[in-house]
């Protein structure tokens, strides 16, 4: 039925699915379906690590050497630096970063049909927004200032005028 492998002799090119050869040592066109109990795809570059995909159970779990830097389930959780994940996501020993120049990064909680909040660092201070109504509802100033319900805060605990005077403390 046709040629379905070719090894370029000048090569040592492996083409499978194709007769283009562009240079790697294997080529596929197609999908590649790899089938063992923790099937392994290894990738290294000279003696640096070698970092591997594994599947296996119920996870595919993205190595570097043998340790475990990433893993995904099959119920939707991802665990990074952890093997057990007991969220949708969980970061083991470390932070989660979100950084840039301007204001659009930071962490969003949303509820269908109630407000949206954002937890970023907006106009030089840590905020707590509500981004429903673009109102600063928690803020903490590079002085050390905490304001609830008010965008500047003063003192060192300044509360929103909520309807009466702003309370300073």
């Amino acid at each position: 039925g046709g040629e379905t492998m070719r090894i370029n002799n000048s090569t040592n090119n492996v083409l499978i699915g194709t007769t283009t050869d562009n240079g790697e040592k294997l080529r596929v066109e197609g999908n590649v379906f790899i089938h063992n109990s923790n099937a392994t795809l290894k990738i290294q570059e000279g003696t640096a690590e070698t970092y591997s995909f594994v599947a296996g159970g119920t996870s595919l779990d993205i190595k570097a050497d043998s340790t475990t830097a990433l893993s995904i389930f099959q119920n939707g959780y991802v665990g990074i630096g952890t093997t057990s994940p007991s969220e949708k996501l969980e970061v083991a020993d470390g932070y989660i970063l979100a950084s840039g120049s301007g204001t659009s990064h930071g962490f969003e909680l949303q509820r269908t049909g109630l407000d949206t909040f954002q937890i970023r660092h907006l106009d030089g201070n840590f905020t707590i927004n509500n981004s429903t109504d673009s109102r600063k509802d928690f803020v903490i100033d590079g002085s050390g200032n905490l304001g609830i319900g008010t965008s500047n805060p003063t003192t060192n605990l300044q509360l929103g005028s909520f309807g009466t005077a702003n309370q300073e403390f």
